[in-house]
């Protein structure tokens, strides 16, 4: 058992532990006296070769953590053995204001990228560094499904060499910028070419978050951000959480929908988000033959819908020519906040495309968007009603009825 008599500099802040023969001085015995509750930087190095120096760093991890709670930065620079590995994850469990983290080159670190995934917390940290710098080839040689809390910038440094994963989740603190956006997903898209899923999100979508961003540059992702990800064909999800909306245009939702034809999961919508009525691309309901057509197997569909120059009448009419054209395994249909006019011609176009019974999803739930003015004063004063006007319509409602009700509307 390590033993000490107490903790030496209580205000220290930065702890650096450096050591040669571990085993002949010890020094972990040593470094525990300047363990407290206020270092926030630790940094150990040393060169442990037996199994005695395992079991030492065993105990000097939960020592770590039980006298060095608060820790933000942790640097951990052994020779990477995998007999350390677990105690080593089992330390990064219990610090829950970890933002950065370094470890060494373990040969596979699956166990480690997993188990950040898994930490027990209903607030989540964000690392801010990850340093993989050294992980030989075959490092991720099992891991197909990586999951991680960290900002863009920090999850880029990850993908650097071809990885055999098929499912990637990163989700960071606050909204990323697009310029982050797409260095991260170019990243992925040319170290994972088996890619099928992708999640990219953030956890804060509270008002003073959105208050915080409305003078901030537009940060819009664009369709070249994404345009690594294209050449993923076996891409089934995709779902990317932003604050602005996407600048796409129906032809740009065209070049998705045929790169992708085994898509199932497609979610696009701001969140909370800003409108943005100015941005050259916007998405129409056009899009959607596009994608009836080339994603056969898309069960779940969320985007933003903007563009409202095009004429419902004119889509009605390249639906009657070319035929039935519908979705065939839509189970949900989102919409986010898109503005809406023609609420009649809307529910007119979508009761042709989708199939019966489909649930329109419009706007979000209270934990999202807690006051919407925010976004647009029209939500509540129209679009609301105008979009349940087409859930009811959807829904079998009789549309003389819903005609002679809102024949005053405009």
């Amino acid at each position: 058992m390590l033993r000490s008599s107490g903790p030496l500099l209580p205000r220290l802040h930065t702890l650096i532990w450096e050591t040669c023969a571990f085993e002949e001085t010890r020094n972990d015995e040593r470094c525990l006296m300047f363990m407290n509750e206020s270092v926030r930087t630790f940094r150990i190095a040393g060169d442990p070769a037996d199994d005695t120096i395992i079991a030492s760093l065993e105990t000097l991890f939960s020592c770590t953590s039980a006298r060095m709670p608060k820790l933000t930065s942790l640097e951990v620079d052994f020779p990477p053995l995998d007999e350390y590995q677990l105690p080593l994850l089992d330390l990064v469990r219990d610090l829950p204001d970890l933002t950065e983290l370094i470890i060494p080159p373990f040969p596979d670190i699956t166990v480690i990228l997993q188990g950040l995934y898994e930490l027990d917390s209903d607030d989540p940290g964000e690392v801010t560094v990850i340093d993989l710098s050294g992980v030989e080839s075959h490092g991720f040689s099992q891991l197909r499904m990586l999951h991680i809390h960290a900002t863009y910038d920090a999850a880029s440094q990850i993908f650097l060499q071809p990885w055999p994963l098929t499912e990637v989740s990163i989700h960071c603190h606050t909204p990323a910028s697009n310029i982050a956006t797409a260095e991260l997903v170019s990243r992925i898209a040319s170290s994972c070419p088996n890619l099928e899923e992708l999640t990219l999100s953030f956890f804060d979508m509270s008002i003073e978050t959105l208050i915080t961003l409305e003078d901030a540059p537009l940060q819009l992702v664009t369709v070249s951000d994404l345009e690594p990800l294209l050449r993923c064909a076996k891409i089934s999800l995709f779902h990317m959480d932003t604050i602005w909306p996407l600048s796409l245009s129906d032809t740009d939702i065209q070049r998705l929908a045929r790169s992708w034809p085994s898509l199932r999961y497609l979610s696009l919508t701001p969140v909370p988000g800003f409108l943005v009525p100015e941005r050259v691309d916007k998405v129409s309901l056009r899009s959607l033959l596009h994608l009836a057509k080339s994603c056969p197997k898309l069960c779940d569909l969320h985007l933003l819908f903007d563009n409202q120059d095009v004429q419902l009448d004119d889509l009605l009419q390249e639906l009657r020519i070319k035929g039935i054209l519908q979705f065939k395994r839509l189970l949900n249909f989102g919409v986010g906040f898109s503005p809406i006019h023609d609420w009649l011609g809307v529910a007119t176009f979508l009761s042709k495309i989708l199939p019966p019974g489909v649930p329109l999803l419009w706007g979000c739930g209270p934990d999202e968007w807690i006051d919407t003015d925010h976004i647009s004063p029209d939500i509540k004063s129209s679009w609301d009603h105008r979009w349940n006007r087409v859930v009811s319509f959807l829904a079998g409602k009789d549309a003389i009825d819903i005609v002679s009700d809102d024949s005053s509307e405009e």
